[in-house]
Parts: structure tokens; C-alpha cells; sequence
């Protein structure tokens, strides 16, 4: 174990983890310092309607991206990438304008249907775009292994999104009657938008000239020569990314319809402390991780034991704040949001387990790429959600909430050990390939 401490230590794939996880812990603070701020200003309610307009943003950037923007990183050329980056910008504009005049058009409908302010359904589309925008600048930024710009388009991204969310929730503190409640239920959403032009921004900050270069240069042969070179993203990854965002958003858009807003706020809250660490470390491992991988692949490496020795390290960081939060969340999160969020401390001890999980395969989720597995995605993705909607929909029926998310998490680690279990074996078989060339 020294003898693997002491090799990550002095590689660079650590020091590319060191950059990132940096920026990275300061978002994150930033980000852990705003909750209780934000927990005081806007209601649980409010909680909820902005995680049901988080989860929109992402299942449909999905569908603006057709998911091209994870082959950015798969070219050895830099020029197929380049068009990867103009495909995927010019689907995502063209997918938010429709989605806006087809909005705009249904608007007091939709708004009656599922009693939500128009305002929400209006920046939908602004979310839904500036979401695929910051994915695709990621992508674009894992590949160049710029792991210290996106550290700092990370913690623009943070303060730009809590300074907005608490000068909103602030000037509907000060305000009264309907001008307050216009200010907080705008507040949280502007403050999303906010935060991801802040990382776009923060990504081609330094780099205007790159930026201008990657958005000039268009080609229609070429944007249609990559769409088709990748068109297995559209046909498998895609269904896949949507399953398995249904399969993290469900319990977003069906807690509110089983249980209500309240219930869903109090989720919201939880989910958006525990993923802190997820994020914190476990987006930096797989940033960099996808990237390092798709090179040992290349170059002939072994994989399988590459994949151990992450899964191992996560583990050994994951172990204690996870545990602790299984023990001590309700004390916790009664002493830090306020008595009133105990409930949220009681769904983050229940979440913890899944959550050290996801810690461990979220990172590598993105090998099959890598490995051309990806007609295997969407039966992963589909296990995912079956086995989620599952167990809300049994705990709405024959139990409680809590007792629905203790199904969730159960069904959600299963699925976690089988697709990890398939992507060793695939691993080990890429390496016994290798092993006669050697």
C-alpha cells in the first residue's frame, strides 16, 4: 500500500488529480459556506422546484448534445475535435431555441398542468443550453489537460451561483408580499444559469483567441464526416446518458409527485451536501481519469489493475466522511441548516452507502468509451432506473419515504456492483489481448 501511495504521489496523473481537486475543494466550500445562507432564505419548497429545474437541464442537454460532446477526448487529431466542439455548440443553440418558441407557446398550459411560474419554464431552455456549453468546454478541457483552468472556472462557478442565489434570496428578504415571493422563486434558477456562464467564461477566459478559433472554422463535410465517425454516441450513449440521468433525476421528479415538495426540498438539500465530496474528488479522478485511460488503451497498457488501484484509493478517502454522515446526519444538518432540515440529515444517513458507491464507479463509469463497450450502456442504464423507480414506487405504495429511499439505495448499490464487475472483466480481457504483443 506505501508502494502505491508513493507511486500516485509522483505521478502525473496525481498531480493532474492535485490541480483539478484544488479548485475543486475551494467550489465546494464555497458552495458547503452558501447552504446554510441559502437554507434561511428560501423555503423547502423552493429547494424543490430548483432541483426538478436542475434535473430538466440535464436529461435535455443530452438530447441538445446527442452526447458527441464525451467524444471530444476519444481523437488523436486535434481537428476532428475541433469539429466534435462546433457540432455539439451548434446542436445545443438550435435544440434551446426550439425549446424556447415551444415553450413560450405552451406556456400558461404547462403552467396551470404542473402548477409551476412561468419564469420557470422560460429559463428552462437557458438552462438547458448554458448546461451543455459547460459540459462541452469540459470535455474540451480534458482533452487539452488543462486541469488548472477548469479548477478555476469551477470556483467561478461556485461563487458566481451562491452570490447570485443569495443576492436574490436577500432582496426577497427585504421585499414583502408578492415581490418577495417573485425574487426567491427566480433566485435559485438564476443563480444555475449564473454559475455555469461563469465556468464557460472561466474556461476561455485567458483564451479568447482559442475560443474564437474553435468557433470559426465551420465545415459542413467535416461536422458530418465526425457525426457519422461518432455516430454510435447519438445511437447508444446517448440512451445511456439519458437512463442513467433519469436514474439519479427519478427520485427528483417522482418524490414531488409521491410525497411533495417538502419531502423533495429536504432531498434536494441532502443530495447537494453529499455530493460535495462526489464532486470534490470523484469528478476530478474521472476527469482525469477518462483521459489518462483512453491513453494507456492506446498504448497498449494493462487497464485491469489501473482500474484496482483507483477503485482502492477512492475507497480509503471515501470511507470516513461517508461513515460519518451515515452516523451523525441528523445531529449534523439539525446544527448546521436549523432544526426545521432535520428530516434532510435523516435522508443524507440513509443516502451515505449509495453515495460511497457512486464515489467509487462514477469516476470510471466513462472506461466503456474507452473500451467500445458502449452498445452495453444503455442495459446498465436501464437496470439503474428499473431498480430505482422500483423501489420509490413500492415504498410510495406499501411504506414511507424514508423506507423508499432505503429501497433505492439497496437496489442502486447492486447495480453499481455489476457494472463495475463487467467493466473489470472487460479490462482484464483488453490485457490478455495485449499479452502476446508484448
Amino acid at each position: 500500500m506505501t508502494t502505491l501511495f508513493n507511486r500516485l504521489r509522483t505521478s502525473p496523473f496525481a498531480a493532474h488529480v492535485a490541480h483539478l481537486g484544488t479548485g475543486t475543494l475551494a467550489a465546494h466550500l464555497v458552495t458547503l459556506a452558501a447552504s446554510p445562507i441559502l437554507s434561511r432564505l428560501y423555503t423547502p419548497e423552493e429547494f424543490g422546484l430548483f432541483s426538478l429545474f436542475h434535473s430538466l437541464c440535464v436529461l435535455l442537454s443530452f438530447l441538445a448534445t446527442g452526447t458527441y460532446e464525451y467524444a471530444i477526448v476519444l481523437p488523436r487529431d486535434e481537428q476532428p475535435a475541433r469539429q466534435l466542439v462546433r457540432l455539439t455548440t451548434f446542436t445545443s443553440a438550435l435544440f434551446s431555441s426550439l425549446l424556447f418558441f415551444g415553450l413560450m407557446g405552451f406556456a400558461p398550459w404547462l403552467s396551470e398542468l404542473f402548477d409551476l411560474h412561468t419564469h420557470f419554464l422560460m429559463l428552462l431552455p437557458l438552462g438547458v443550453f448554458t448546461h451543455a456549453c459547460l459540459n462541452i468546454s469540459t470535455n474540451w478541457l480534458i482533452r487539452q489537460t488543462s486541469f488548472k483552468t477548469m479548477s478555476l472556472a469551477k470556483m467561478g462557478q461556485a461563487l458566481s451561483m451562491g452570490g447570485v442565489q443569495i443576492g436574490f434570496g436577500a432582496a426577497g428578504l427585504s421585499a414583502t408580499g408578492l415581490s418577495a415571493t417573485s425574487w426567491t422563486s427566480i433566485g435559485m434558477l438564476a443563480g444555475y444559469i449564473a454559475g455555469r456562464i461563469a465556468f464557460v467564461t472561466g474556461a476561455f477566459g485567458k483564451k479568447r483567441s482559442e475560443l474564437r478559433e474553435l468557433l470559426s472554422g465551420w465545415n459542413r463535410g467535416e461536422l458530418i464526416q465526425v457525426a457519422t465517425l461518432y455516430k454510435d454516441h447519438p445511437r447508444y450513449v446517448l440512451l445511456s446518458s439519458l437512463l442513467s440521468a433519469a436514474a439519479i433525476e427519478l427520485p427528483v421528479l417522482l418524490i414531488t409527485s409521491l410525497f411533495g415538495n417538502e419531502e423533495l426540498g429536504h432531498y434536494g438539500l441532502a443530495f447537494r451536501v453529499l455530493m460535495a465530496p462526489v464532486t470534490l474528488i470523484g469528478t476530478s479522478v474521472g476527469h482525469v481519469f477518462f483521459q489518462k485511460f483512453a491513453r494507456r488503451k492506446s498504448d497498449g497498457l494493462p487497464l485491469a489493475q489501473f482500474l484496482l488501484q483507483i477503485w482502492g484509493i477512492l475507497a480509503l478517502i471515501a470511507i470516513l466522511p461517508f461513515g460519518a454522515l451515515f452516523l451523525f446526519g441528523q445531529p449534523v444538518f439539525s446544527f448546521v441548516f436549523g432544526a426545521e432540515w432535520s428530516l434532510s440529515g435523516i435522508v443524507a444517513s440513509v443516502m451515505a452507502p449509495m453515495l460511497f458507491f457512486t464515489f467509487l464507479t462514477q469516476p470510471t463509469g466513462k472506461s466503456m468509451l474507452v473500451l467500445e463497450k458502449q452498445r452495453w450502456m444503455p442495459l446498465f442504464s436501464v437496470l439503474s432506473l428499473v431498480l430505482r423507480l422500483a423501489a420509490l414506487i413500492t415504498g410510495a405504495l406499501y411504506f414511507d419515504f424514508i423506507t423508499a429511499l432505503w429501497l433505492m439505495v439497496g437496489g442502486q448499490i447492486l447495480s453499481y456492483l455489476i457494472h463495475s464487475g463487467f467493466l473489470f472483466a472487460w479490462a482484464k480481457q483488453f490485457d490478455e489481448a495485449q499479452t502476446p504483443n508484448a
